[in-house]
């Protein structure tokens, strides 16, 4: 049987509208059901930096866990008890005889230690320490708190992690922060441990100027996969 042209063309478009409509149901499923649990987006919250207290509420989870390095912990001591080769004590000189240069400090100052960091009487060994700097200041963040420096080194506010991002059902980990030049805005992550088999935070702070004292967007989201190590 031959077809004619307009029909040839309507079976297309019919096929084609079928194929595109299962194809779009797929999409839409994968995006219900991630495959690596639930996703679930909670409206932003707008916070301001400079409003906080400077501790965190009573009540707030904490853990204070063991220092464990990557390497086994007996040659991680030895090789903190013993001075390298090519050490300035040892009389050698690295790289066949050529002294490396020394590092020139621009700038040197003491960020958080390890009393600034305590949220609510926890500390974190490794402290996670990471930080980021822009025209005018420096933040630097760790397991349990939030330091904002100017690029002098003053000291301008110190709040705690889980205060600023104002969840405290579970101790926050890994936290990140960088500074996004062109739009000259902060954006923080860090994550939580499982408050449950179903709910697992990555908490989101995105600066809304370039004034880390100033006002930030946050989000929630629910990852659920339980890696505890993004």
């Amino acid at each position: 049987m031959q077809l004619s042209r307009k029909t040839f063309f309507s079976l297309t478009a019919l096929l084609f509208g079928v194929t595109a409509s299962g194809v779009n149901a797929q999409q839409k499923e994968a995006v219900k059901i991630p495959p690596t649990g639930k996703l679930e987006s909670r409206a932003a919250r707008v916070m301001d930096f400079s409003s906080l207290p400077d501790v965190a509420p009573e009540g707030t989870k904490v853990r204070t866990n063991p220092f464990r390095p990557t390497i086994p912990m007996s040659l991680y001591n030895r090789l903190k008890t013993t001075p390298p080769a090519n050490s300035a004590g040892s009389g050698k000189t690295a790289l066949g005889g050529i002294n490396p240069l020394a590092a020139t400090k621009i700038k040197l100052y003491e960020g958080l230690n390890q009393a600034q960091s305590a949220d609510s009487g926890g500390t974190w060994a490794p402290s996670d320490c990471n930080g980021a700097v822009s025209p005018a200041y420096y933040v630097e963040i760790t397991n349990a708190a939030v330091g904002v420096f100017t690029r002098g080194g003053t000291n301008k506010s110190i709040k705690p992690l889980s205060v600023f991002f104002g969840y405290t059902a579970q101790p926050l980990f890994d936290p990140h922060i960088k500074y996004d030049a062109v739009w000259g805005r902060w954006i923080v992550t860090a994550t939580a441990f499982p408050e449950d088999a179903d709910h697992m935070a990555l908490c989101i702070a995105i600066s809304t100027t370039s004034n880390p004292l100033g006002s930030y967007y946050q989000y929630r989201l629910n990852v659920a996969f339980h890696s505890n190590d993004f």
